[in-house]
């Protein structure tokens, strides 16, 4: 499912999950990351406030100490009171924090009971309920009381029976604090899930009624995962995050990081806009910000708008994901939270970060086809708008024949990479696959290093696909030599690191659009050297704005960001879109942002020209209407914005527009002027990371 693009929404709504408010003169945890709590939750607040969403509610885990504890009462009435700051209608369900823990014996604080139970109602309200807005029906339960046995497991269990077989509304969206599974439907009893019976008899329930969405909190991690046409989500903490899943990482925390409970980019909420075809849950990371008490909300200029994957938005560019994209991480057993099992749970911070830079292309091996997990986990993501390019070598196994046509509801196109001295023989396994199949397929070339070593030389374990960018002249030509150019619907081409993006996507749909075919482009961050490595983030992130704007103004390729996650060690280490630890480097803004761009100017640039100018290069292009000038800037260091576009202006000697830095997504309102070679740009302006002027002549 996705989004009509432009398509405005019928509503939206916040989500706040696990403040963990404590009280003011001591914290009632062991960890110093639980102190910042309650000034997280009072940023976050003012953050929604300024969204003007159309209601808020809280996921639970309202407070941190649980009741019973000395300090409980104090802090449920500063949670009340601060809370009522929340302009929107607010509401919200309990959390284990907030009434008990479930119960299971070995729990580690006290379990739900009608006393706990009385207290959370005495403060906050009713345990659960319903409501509807705008067509869509909202139900709130209260998890923990689920297997409890207590009175209020019954009532509330009949009550939810009746209220979704009587709600008059097509769509229903659910709410929980605990969710009902993490990892897989039939998962054991673990600390984060809903254990059985009353596991089984909710997801039925959710089955029956064909509910939209179940929104879950409890886990302070993000997760996804679909349940039939159901999506379920879990989401992030505004105050910290639960650090033994710290151990998706395959790099220690930081200094300041409390062992992994402040890695702060991980901390957010959710705004979820609710369209007349579907949702969009948009993760804003609130990077941990505080606001004192009493303390002014940060003026901040215009923002870009947000952008995600189900966005039917044309644009086409893509990443390859050299990590595991579909990786299940077992949690060691610990003596705080699962003490008698290890936790087996994807990691699915990947899948955030390309939702929230709206990329729904991925290149990834034909093999994924042929593992249950990862095959099922491609289903989910194509139900809601993502596209796989599954690529192999040589003529496959007969599994991976069998996969290719047996799923091929699973992906989108076929990369197949041939010696090119093998080529001629590889055709007829394409001419089956296509006949079976019915596929795009995309003819790529082997490229390797070991010509080079040589007497005085450096052999280079170097292996690559694709037809060089440089080597097009041939392509054609070979493909019609081999007997192809009747069943590829195009090629793949490689821009090597020391190769400009821009001019070689430009040179790729030059000539995809001759040969009336597509063509599919490889762009590559890492050098041709073993040692060294391209960890510069400015330079990756230059390297991924040129690559973005130029793929965005292309109607015959796909793009491909080679690569999505650090390879920090190992061969030809460079840095990726996101780091080791899956949150974004600088070079992920960038393609969110340029997105975002896209919906700004109409949906449609168009590439011009790139140029070396005072302090980097820029690239310009134009958008639907052609008075409309944009002049992306790839610094060096720091670049004087006027000198730059003064050089490459438009052909009038004034104008006014926008000033988008492509880091932080702010718009600035500004004006230009000629003056012999230069721009005076007002406000006067300079930039050090990529920015976009968008200027209107």
């Amino acid at each position: 499912m996705s989004i009509a693009y432009g398509e405005s929404p019928l509503f939206t709504f916040a989500l706040i999950a696990d403040s963990h408010m404590n009280p003011g003169d001591e914290n009632s945890s062991p960890f110093e990351t639980n102190a910042l709590a309650n000034s997280r939750s009072r940023y976050v607040i003012e953050a929604v406030n300024r969204l003007e969403p159309d209601f808020v509610i809280h996921m639970g885990d309202l407070v941190h100490p649980v009741p019973g504890h000395p300090t409980f009462g104090r802090v449920a009435e500063d949670f009340n009171k601060l809370f009522e700051s929340v302009k929107s209608p607010l509401h919200i369900i309990p959390g284990n924090h907030d009434c008990g823990d479930k119960k299971i014996s070995w729990m580690p604080a006290v379990q739900v009971n009608d006393t706990f139970l009385k207290t959370y109602e005495e403060y906050f309200g009713p345990h659960y309920g319903s409501f509807d807005h705008k067509g869509v029906h909202f139900v709130l339960i209260n998890s923990p009381v689920l297997n409890s046995g207590l009175d209020l497991e019954a009532e509330q269990r009949a009550w939810l029976e009746k209220d979704l077989a009587d709600t008059h509304c097509e769509r229903i969206l659910l709410f929980t604090h605990y969710p009902p599974y993490v990892t897989e439907p039939d998962e054991e009893t673990h600390y984060d899930n809903i254990d059985e019976p009353a596991r089984s008899w909710l997801l039925d329930l959710i089955e029956k009624h064909r509910v939209e969405a179940v929104f879950a909190g409890h886990v302070h991690n993000f997760f996804y995962n679909r349940q039939g046409a159901t999506e379920h989500y879990v989401l992030p903490s505004v105050a910290f995050v639960r650090h033994d899943y710290a151990e998706f990482h395959r790099t220690p925390p930081q200094p300041g990081m409390d062992g992994g409970r402040n890695d702060m980019p991980k901390l957010g909420y959710f705004l979820v806009e609710v369209y007349e075809n579907g949702h969009i849950a948009h993760n804003v990371r609130s990077y941990g910000h505080m606001l004192a008490d009493g303390e002014a909300f940060p003026e901040a200029p215009p923002r870009l708008p947000a952008v995600h994957s189900r966005d039917d938005a044309p644009a086409s560019v893509g990443v390859q994901l050299r990590h595991p994209w579909n990786e299940v991480t077992t949690i060691p057993h610990n003596y705080a939270l699962d003490e008698f099992m290890r936790k087996k749970v994807r990691n699915d911070y990947p899948l955030m970060a390309l939702w929230e830079m709206g990329v729904k292309k991925f290149r990834t091996p034909a093999g994924d086809l042929i593992e249950a997990e990862a095959l099922q986990r491609m289903r989910d993501l194509k139900a809601v708008g993502h596209e796989f390019t599954l690529f192999t070598y040589g003529t496959p196994g007969p599994k991976t024949i069998s996969a290719l046509s047996e799923c091929r509801d699973a992906y989108d196109a076929i990369e197949f990479i041939v010696p090119e001295d093998e080529a001629e023989g590889a055709v007829a396994t394409i001419r089956d696959i296509k006949a079976s199949a019915d596929v795009p397929i995309f003819l790529s070339a082997l490229h390797s290093l070991a010509e080079s070593a040589h007497e005085g030389g450096t052999f280079k374990h170097m292996i690559s696909s694709g037809f060089p960018i440089e080597e097009r002249e041939h392509v054609a030509e070979f493909v019609s030599s081999i007997g192809a150019g009747d069943l590829v619907d195009g090629v793949v081409f490689r821009v090597d690191q020391g190769v400009s993006a821009w001019s070689g996507i430009q040179t790729a749909q030059d000539f995809a659009a001759a040969q009336g075919k597509r063509a599919i482009v490889n762009i590559r961050f890492a050098s041709d050297e073993m040692t060294g490595g391209q960890m510069d983030d400015l330079a990756t992130a230059n390297r991924v704005a040129e690559a973005t704007a130029a793929a965005l103004a292309a109607d015959h390729l796909t793009v491909f960001l080679d690569t999505l996650v650090d390879q920090d060690r190992g061969y030809f280490i460079r840095n990726g879109l996101i780091d080791r630890r899956f949150n974004p480097r600088l070079a992920a803004w960038m393609v969110r942002s340029l997105h975002a761009v896209l919906k700004v100017v109409g949906g449609e640039v168009t590439a011009l020209d790139i140029a070396d100018a005072p302090g980097g290069r820029v690239a310009m292009m134009h958008g639907a209407d052609e008075q409309l000038r944009l002049f992306l800037m790839l610094p060096d260091g720091e670049m004087d914005v006027g000198a730059a576009v003064g050089q490459h202006a438009c052909d009038a000697d004034s104008g006014a527009g926008n000033w988008v830095n492509l880091e932080t997504g702010d718009v600035t309102s500004c004006t230009w002027q000629k003056d012999g070679d230069r721009a005076v740009v007002e406000p006067a302006v300079s930039c050090s990371v990529p920015s976009l002027l968008i200027a209107h002549r």
